[in-house]
């Protein structure tokens, strides 16, 4: 049985040549971008869940997802 990082690269139903780890040419670019000028309260029904809730409810962050990026793709929030 391999690590819990070869585990979910070998479920993840990503190619298994892809490299990870590393901000750098080559490798698979997976990254959370932050406004940390925005600050954002977790509140219920802005959640996106199935369970509809979350620990974090009623918590304030210094700052909030601004772009994410999977496998190379921007995404806006």
């Amino acid at each position: 049985m391999g690590s819990p990082t070869s585990l979910g690269r070998g479920t993840s139903g990503h190619s298994p040549h892809l490299k990870f780890g590393r901000i750098e040419k080559g490798y698979a670019a997976s990254l959370t971008i932050i406004d940390m000028q925005k600050p954002i309260t977790i509140i219920s029904k802005d959640l996106k869940t199935k369970c509809a809730w979350s620990p974090f409810e009623n918590i304030t962050f210094p700052g909030s997802v601004k772009y994410t990026v999977s496998l190379g793709q921007f995404s806006l929030s």
